[in-house]
């Protein structure tokens, strides 16, 4: 059985300790090979960005040319090495963690990473400075002038630097999220960081950086923070780089059959596993779709350990750093609106919009940029289709639990209910051991009647379904699926049983709504329910799901009028 690198990010470890490794060292000669020796990446949070700062460490690092068979001689990039392999001086900076409460708290803590990746730099290359030299550099008092000395100092002979930068936003996203003017005041035309990298520019014009290379999660700062080193390219959306990071489907079926399981078991196995952290596009041209590899590597980790199913889809500190979404549709300059496109995402399924490639704060952050965001941080996808615009999808079900548990949240406020989530959980649970789903219906008519107080709430039967879905969202032993397609037909909302979880049944829910207005209709619809939804339990697809329960639903205004088994 391979053992499963989950959390690991150092490269050295995980090419000597037998870990089991997805060989993405051919992008190494695609970079090199670049006319731009600057580069940004981008990609959501815990994509593998960390491990390949490591690997580009090791690779480059001079220090490591007597290891370079050890670590690299069983990977492609080992049997055909490329002319700049162990050549340069690797100086790496991690911009992550800096406390960002205030100004002052974020300047220290980045003056701070840069002081530690320098003073780590000067120690494992101390041969190349003087004693004089190390004394004056580390005594620059801020972060700009320590750059500046150091590359006073330096001087380039046969070898350059290679700066690596790790989460070269983390911090700047996180204050955008807490203080829109403390962000732009860090990193506007005299702000701190930009000051930071104009002086790594200068290091490009006598030879002393040879290579650059960071990454992220957003472009949201690369206008403001590093105009002044527009000499870097933005290659995150290129085509050619677009497998660099991420798992495909192959990568996936080894790492599948690496923990042994069943061959038998596998298509199951491989289809959940595809619902859960499949889905990322980031150019509509790439041949393969990508797997989220931290969250993919945590169900390897855990099935390798019980040969079960992890009774919770993704790490809870994975969880959490994907949560920050709420501070996405909490921007300062965001508004209403925002809301109305989450609702209308949860609706259709989909958004459009133009990517924005590059943020600039001369501008109002409209709705257009917070897709955008939403597509950097992997809570949207690109999807296939569209001419003007492009169509943004949710990537899969683990992250439309995540906007369903936010929506729920949202609707709760708005509507003014105040309620501990435990309450609803409990009355989820109380739905699944009686086989009645009025325990979670009575939260949606509470939604309904606080949220038909607000003027700008228009209900509709998709509206409807939304709310019942962000509800349902709340528990974890049922696949959540609404407007699944069966024989060319749509069922409203299928809950379908988890592993490992067991439970008595399965639902098959067919909800519809009628405004207050239209209640006369009510008899109607009812029959013509019933007998859509006896179609759909004569199709192979629904007739192959155990233990199914059925269920009618119809609301009226803001009261459920039906609510009946078949």
């Amino acid at each position: 059985m391979i053992r499963v690198p989950y959390g690991l990010s150092n490269f050295e470890m995980i090419a000597t300790q037998d870990y089991y490794f997805v060989d993405k060292t051919p992008f190494i000669e695609v970079l090199e090979n670049e006319v731009t020796k600057y580069h940004f990446f981008l990609r959501p949070r815990k994509f593998g960005k960390s491990l390949w700062i490591s690997i580009l460490t090791y690779y480059y690092g001079i220090q490591y040319k007597a290891k370079f068979d050890t670590l690299f001689g069983k990977y492609k990039i080992g049997k055909n090495p490329t002319k700049d392999a162990n050549k340069y001086l690797i100086l790496t900076f991690d911009c992550s963690g800096i406390n960002t409460e205030t100004l002052k708290s974020t300047y220290n803590g980045f003056f701070a990473k840069i002081r530690t990746g320098i003073h780590v730099f000067l120690r494992e290359y101390a041969v190349y400075f003087s004693k004089e030299e190390i004394k004056k550099i580390e005594a620059a008092d801020s972060p700009e002038d320590m750059m500046s000395e150091l590359l006073s100092v330096f001087i380039p002979k046969e070898e350059s630097l290679y700066i690596l930068i790790d989460e070269y936003d983390h911090f700047a996203n996180e204050l955008l999220a807490f203080d829109f003017q403390g962000f732009k005041n860090s990193v506007s035309k005299n702000g701190f960081v930009r000051k930071f990298y104009e002086v790594i520019k200068t290091g490009t014009r006598d030879g002393s950086v040879g290579y650059f290379f960071a990454t992220g999660v957003s472009p949201i700062t690369l206008d403001s923070m590093t105009s002044g080193f527009n000499i870097a390219r933005n290659t995150t959306l290129e085509v050619r780089f677009h497998d660099m990071l991420g798992f495909t489907e192959n990568d996936v079926l080894s790492i599948l059959r690496g923990i042994e399981v069943p061959e038998k078991d596998i298509p199951a196995l491989l289809e959940d596993v595809r619902r859960w952290y499949d889905g990322y596009i980031f150019n509509k041209k790439a041949e393969n779709h990508l797997y989220n590899p931290n969250m993919t590597l945590y169900f390897a980790f855990k099935y390798a350990i019980a040969h079960e199913y992890p009774e919770d889809w993704i790490d809870i500190n994975i969880a959490s750093d994907y949560n920050k979404i709420r501070k996405q549709f909490e921007l300062e300059s965001a508004n209403t609106k925002n809301w109305d496109m989450l609702r209308e995402l949860l609706k259709k399924g989909y958004v459009t919009a133009n990517i924005t490639k590059q943020f600039s704060f001369d501008k109002t952050f409209g709705q257009e940029d917070l897709i955008s965001m939403l597509f950097y941080l992997g809570m949207l996808t690109l999807a296939k289709g569209g001419l003007e615009r492009d169509v943004f999808k949710i990537p899969n079900l683990v992250i439309k639990g995540l906007y369903f548990n936010y929506f729920a949240d949202i609707l709760m406020r708005q509507a003014d209910i105040h309620v501990d989530i435990a309450d609803i959980k409990t009355d989820y649970e109380n739905m699944i051991f009686e086989d009645n789903p009025r325990y979670l219906l009575k939260w949606v008519e509470l939604t309904l009647t606080g949220l038909s107080n607000r003027d700008n709430v228009g209900f509709d039967e998709k509206y409807v379904k939304s709310i019942f879905c962000a509800f349902l969202s709340l528990g974890r032993s049922y696949y959540l699926n609404s407007e699944r397609e069966v024989s060319r037909k749509y069922t409203d909302i299928l809950l379908l049983e988890r592993p490992p979880y067991e439970v008595p049944q399965n639902y098959l829910f067919e909800l519809k709504y009628l405004p207050k207005s239209q209640a006369a209709q009510l008899a109607t619809l009812v029959e013509n329910t019933k007998t859509q939804t006896k179609n759909y339990l004569q199709t192979p697809e629904i007739q192959a799901i155990p233990k199914l329960s059925p269920w009618i639903i119809v609301i009226v205004g803001t009261e459920l009028k039906v609510l009946e088994k078949l």
